[in-house]
């Protein structure tokens, strides 16, 4: 407030008039001492070190990009840019990054360049589902244990289904190979793609492969016109797309499954052959291995485990079976600090409590 300003205030009348008055008569008193500004470096003057070249041409690795899933791909020199297959990008706020360029598997020829803290080694798609649920379950809490399932989400959509197993064939080929071998069969392929590009001198059109994070994957031949890409990717994905087969999700350990086949496992357990006389563990056993042969059945992925959090939350979800078995929660539970299982059985009990009142 200026002090050189000679207003008669009025008096307080209100809460708001008192609390203001105050104000205006209670003022910081100006320091004695007159602090001693230090110096702001400045980020550009600070030699930073770049980070270190650890993956070479022939590597092969899993690499996410948005709108896809999990993907093979092989680090190699970009065709635009010299032949060069890694590069240092300089950000605002986090300093240098190392990024690598690769091309994916698959009959699209697609390419990319990202960070190297995104690339997750290739060794086959068993090991990738071992290290994804390894990773989870070794998770110390339950926030980082859902940041990791949804990482490694595997998210297959039905049009992308005969590309990808096609991608993952060609990987597994690859990965037999010595580095050596892969980079010569990869040369060849790229040469076969590249003089059929240039056949077609009106589509030629040359456009660099930009380096950004969170970005689409490029267009699929190097040479080749935008447009005609487009297009050309647009009419494979027509022929491979069914009319009514819905996206499979498949998330570690975490299945994703239909009202329908939802419905399949309350009916069996419902009926099931033991009937009252069934243990909640052979519950679990036998729901998991129903869940097990459906995802087998419609993804022609293996799932090495369910989650007991899936088979809990699936009781919540049908009341009908946590009624016929109440007797699986009759003995008391024993106090597990910040388990979520300890909670969902709690939850249970206490549903079932609630429902003789």
């Amino acid at each position: 407030m200026d002090e050189n300003l000679n207003v008669e205030e009025p008096p307080p009348t209100n809460r708001r008039s008192v609390r203001s008055c105050r104000l205006s008569i209670v003022k910081p008193k100006p320091s004695i001492e007159k602090k001693i500004e230090e110096p702001i470096p400045i980020e550009d003057e600070i030699e930073q070190e770049d980070p270190p070249d650890i993956y070479q041409i022939g590597d092969i690795f899993w690499v996410r990009v948005a709108g896809n899933p999990w993907w093979p791909a092989l680090i190699y020199g970009s065709y635009y840019e010299d032949n060069i297959h890694t590069k240092i990008l300089k950000t605002n706020h986090r300093g240098k990054k190392r990024s690598y360029f690769l091309y994916f598997f698959g009959p699209t020829f697609e390419y990319i360049w990202t960070a190297a803290n995104l690339l997750v080694p290739y060794s086959g798609l068993d090991e990738f589902i071992r290290h994804a649920e390894t990773s989870v379950q070794n998770a110390t809490t339950k926030g980082e244990q859902e940041a990791l399932a949804n990482r490694f989400e595997l998210k297959v959509a039905a049009n992308k289904r005969a590309q990808w197993d096609k991608a993952i064939e060609e990987a597994d080929q690859a990965f037999k190979l010595t580095r050596e071998d892969r980079i010569k069969n990869f040369d060849q392929i790229l040469k076969k793609i590249l003089s059929k590009a240039e056949k077609n001198k009106s589509n030629k059109r040359r456009h660099s492969s930009v380096a950004t994070t969170g970005q689409t994957r490029k267009t699929l031949s190097p040479s080749a016109d935008k447009t005609s890409n487009r297009s050309s990717v647009k009419r494979q994905k027509t022929k491979l797309m069914p009319t009514s087969s819905p996206p499979t999700l498949l998330h570690v350990g975490l299945p994703t499954l239909t009202k329908r086949e939802e419905k399949r496992l309350v009916t069996d357990l419902l009926n099931h052959s033991k009937n009252e006389e069934l243990t909640l563990n052979e519950a679990l056993s036998f729901t998991c291995q129903l869940v097990t042969n459906i995802v087998k059945e419609n993804s022609h992925y293996d799932m090495s485990c369910v989650q007991i959090e899936w088979f809990y939350d699936f009781l919540q979800k049908y009341p009908d079976i946590i009624f016929k078995y109440s007797h699986w929660f009759n003995e008391d539970i024993k106090p597990i600090e910040d388990d979520p299982i300890y909670f969902k059985q709690c939850q249970i009990k206490s549903l079932i409590e609630n429902s003789k009142n």
